[in-house]
C-alpha cells in the first residue's frame, strides 16, 4: 500500500534523512523508533508533504506522492497526527472533529465516522461541547487521533502518541490499533519509547542519525540488544 523508497531529506543544505526505506501493507501497524533528533518527525513530515524530499520516491497504491502538497496527500488518504496534538484549544471537541472531515473522503462519511469514533472513545462524546484546551492530556491525544480518523485515512501517521501520558492512558489508546487495522487503516508510529511502540506493532525500524540501522519483526527487536545500543549511542 505505502512504499517509501530511499528517501533523503533535510533543511537547506543540511541532510537529516539518508536513503530511508520502508513498506506498509493494508491492515498492519509498524513503528519507527529512535532517540530524539534521530529523524523520526522529519521522516513523517516528508511522507505527509510538509517537507519536500531531496531524492527518493513515496508511493501510495502505486501513485507517487513525493512532491505533492499536503492537501493533495490527505485527499489520497495519508493523514498525520502531529506530535503534541496541535488541537484548536478554543474550539469544542465536536468542532475539532468536524475540521478533520473537511476533505472529500471525510465529508462523505462524516456521520458514520462520528459514530465510529464515539464507540472508540466514548469520553469524546461526553465532552463534545467542551473546549478542547480544557481536556486532560490523554483526552487531548484521543481527540487528535479521532480528528485524524475523521479524514477517513488509508494510512495514519502517529507522531509520538505516548508523549507525556500515563502508562494506563497509553495502553487504552494503543488498544484501538487492532480495531483500526481491521477497518483497513494502516498505522505507522514514530516513538522514542521503543518498548511501547514495538509491543504495539508487527515490525519496527530503528532510526539513528537519519538512517535505518536496524529493522525486523517487533518481537525480535524487543530482544535485540542492539536496540539499546542505539539509544545509548553505541551504534550508529
Amino acid at each position: 500500500m505505502l512504499k517509501v523508497d530511499r528517501i533523503s531529506a533535510g533543511y537547506g543544505a543540511i541532510t537529516i534523512l539518508s536513503e530511508v526505506s520502508l513498506e506498509l501493507s493494508e491492515g498492519e501497524t509498524k513503528c519507527v523508533i529512535g532517540t530524539n533528533n534521530s529523524g523520526k518527525s522529519t521522516f513523517f513530515k516528508v511522507i505527509s508533504g510538509l517537507l519536500k524530499p531531496f531524492s527518493g520516491e513515496i508511493t501510495l497504491n502505486g501513485i507517487n506522492v513525493a512532491g505533492l502538497t499536503t492537501a493533495e496527500i490527505v485527499e489520497l488518504g495519508i493523514v498525520l497526527v502531529p506530535e503534541r496534538r496541535r488541537l484548536f484549544a478554543k474550539m469544542s471537541v465536536y468542532e475539532n472533529l468536524l475540521l478533520g472531515s473537511y476533505v472529500s473522503r471525510g465529508k462523505k462519511e462524516r456521520k458514520r465516522s462520528l459514530e465510529f469514533i464515539y464507540q472508540l472513545f466514548p469520553v469524546l462524546e461526553k465532552r463534545s461541547s467542551q473546549l478542547s484546551g480544557t481536556l486532560s492530556g490523554g483526552e487531548q491525544q484521543m481527540l487528535a487521533i479521532a480528528r485524524g480518523l475523521m479524514a477517513k485515512p488509508r494510512v495514519l501517521l502517529l507522531d509520538e502518541p505516548s508523549l507525556g501520558l500515563s502508562p494506563l492512558i497509553i495502553q487504552n489508546i494503543f488498544n484501538i490499533f487492532n480495531t483500526l487495522n481491521e477497518q483497513g487503516v494502516v498505522i505507522l508510529l514514530a516513538e522514542q519509547n521503543a518498548e511501547i511502540a514495538l509491543r504495539a506493532s508487527s515490525q519496527g525500524y530503528v532510526l539513528s542519525n537519519g538512517k535505518v540501522v536496524l529493522q525486523g519483526e517487533s518481537r525480535a527487536l524487543l530482544q535485540d540488544g542492539r536496540v539499546e545500543d542505539v539509544y545509548l549511542g553505541k551504534m550508529e
